[in-house]
């Protein structure tokens, strides 16, 4: 018996039809009639009633089907397994949500994660809670963001907020210049409610439940701002958690006096359910963004040094969680490289210097995005404060990574440094590594005179050159070619990928 007629069987038997069957297998029809007949012979019984065109599964065929499709999903969960192991920040993630977060709380999440992943893909449902939570168990999506007002087996929730509840009424109503309401004053109010199924939907039930109040529900609908609209029109109230970016103009915001006037936010997955690599990352970075935005933490502060000016940007860009503060030195790198009379000693003494003033302006954290500075520091240096070498992070990712490898550089000062400490970087985790450096010639003098767009442009040529011709994985090494790497393929390995992953653990320990 071999693989193929078991994945033969199988379609067949959901298609129910050969023609169908083997048009979807791309194989002529005939062949597709002498598989199945070899396999029902080796299994000395038949697996279908043949009806015309028509095939269907008998007793037998259908206990086979069972145990196969098993066998056959096993392997595919196998295969993909593999590949997340290989592939680790890469992939796709299927994520729910409620409409009401998707206006601001959900943009600025996936915005945040993608600056840190940027090689992931989002597929996104808008759906009411319970909907959501039938994705789950289904297993079409990995994860809900919603308000936690129903449990199911196998479904999992981690909290992350808490929404306070409001009245919503016209500003010329009688309660318009009311600051506080209980539910009792509203019991007469004609209300415009989401239908059920909605999280916010079962508050506003159980609210009116425990006042033992029956509502006067004349609208129902499934947006906010379908209900808010109802309630600018004079139609009714409306019972809603707060609602960023809507104009409320000729509406009144009104606090409840319930203590359980309120909605409990979380993230739900499906813990029976495989979660692959980045998804498991999606949830972590997730569930630490909610805690550091709904908690009142101020943001950490990271002292960043540079030995040029255009490393700012990028940083900043790649830490937005962050309070960055920037200190700049080209002089020394540049003293160092071509002053035959400065001494190693010495710039490592100017390295200590700068980093011992960075540990006094109450920095969380200290980050080196200069390889020649991480080079010059010596081993036996303490802090106080956790450093951050930037090639740390990159390296771990190319040690990830099993097939031949280019860094590409564009200062040539800075590849003997950097191959060495990536060599010993290797060593001490026990890894073998191919990789080879590549020098684009001419290119950091541009950098240096201010010709960005030149620069630019000289690295994506190099880079669309060395993808085409050596079929491997291209890492570029200086943070001044992330911007053309991101233009030429998603596939390239930067230092900026992994760094915010390390920031944000450095900075959540200390």
């Amino acid at each position: 018996m071999e693989w193929q007629q078991l994945e033969y069987f199988n379609v067949v038997a959901q298609t129910e039809h050969f023609t169908k069957a083997a048009e979807q297998l791309s194989i002529a029809q005939p062949t597709l009639s002498r598989s199945i007949s070899k396999l029902e012979s080796e299994l000395g019984v038949p697996l279908f009633e043949r009806k015309g065109r028509q095939v269907i599964l008998n007793r037998y065929g259908r206990l086979f089907y069972e145990r196969t499709a098993k066998v056959l999903n096993e392997m595919e969960e196998a295969k993909r397994e593999l590949s997340d192991l290989i592939h680790p920040h890469r992939g796709s993630i299927s994520f729910a949500f409620l409409k009401s977060l998707g206006a601001s709380s959900v943009p600025k999440l996936v915005h945040a994660f993608l600056q840190e992943y940027p090689n992931v893909q989002f597929q996104i449902f808008e759906n009411a809670t319970n909907i959501m939570l039938d994705q789950l168990q289904t297993g079409e999506i990995d994860f809900c963001m919603s308000s936690v007002t129903e449990s199911r087996a196998g479904i999992q929730w981690e909290y992350l907020w808490k929404d306070e509840l409001y009245a919503y009424v016209p500003d010329t109503h009688s309660f318009g210049s009311r600051q506080v309401l209980s539910i009792s004053e509203l019991a007469h109010e004609s209300f415009i409610a989401l239908k059920k199924g909605y999280g916010s939907r079962t508050i506003f039930d159980q609210l009116f439940e425990e006042a033992e109040i029956v509502p006067n529900i004349t609208f129902e609908g499934e947006e906010f701002l379908t209900v808010i609209g109802f309630v600018a029109a004079h139609l009714g109230v409306a019972l809603l958690p707060e609602i960023k970016g809507v104009d409320l103009r000729g509406i009144k915001k009104i606090k409840l006096k319930e203590d359980t006037a309120s909605r409990v936010i979380g993230i739900a997955w499906n813990k029976d359910k495989y979660l692959t690599p980045v998804a498991k990352k999606f949830q972590e970075f997730l569930i630490q963004y909610f805690k550091d935005h709904h908690t009142g933490r101020t943001m950490k502060k990271i002292a960043c040094l540079h030995a040029h000016y255009s490393n700012i940007s990028y940083i900043e860009k790649t830490l937005p969680f962050a309070n960055c503060m920037h200190f700049v030195d080209p002089g020394l790198v540049h003293r160092v490289t071509t002053d035959p009379k400065f001494a190693a000693e010495s710039a490592a003494e100017e390295v200590e210097k700068q980093l011992k003033w960075m540990e006094e302006c109450s920095a969380d954290a200290i980050l080196l995005t200069c390889t020649n500075y991480i080079a010059l520091l010596p081993e036996a240096f303490t802090s106080d404060v956790p450093i951050i070498k930037i090639d740390e992070p990159y390296f771990r990712r190319i040690c990830e990574i099993e097939e031949p490898q280019l860094i590409v550089f564009t200062n040539p000062e800075t590849v003997e440094g950097t191959m060495k400490r990536l060599d010993e970087f290797a060593f001490y985790q026990n890894v073998k590594i191919k990789v080879r450096p590549v020098v684009i010639e001419g290119a950091f003098e541009l950098v240096m005179t201010g010709n960005l767009e030149k620069y630019k442009q000289k690295v994506k040529h190099v880079l669309h050159e060395l993808i085409k011709e050596h079929n491997t994985v291209v890492s570029v090494a200086q943070l001044s070619m992330v911007e053309a790497a991101a233009e030429v393929s998603d596939r390239i390995v930067t230092p900026l990928q992994p760094l915010a992953e390390e920031v944000r653990k450095t900075i959540i320990r200390s």
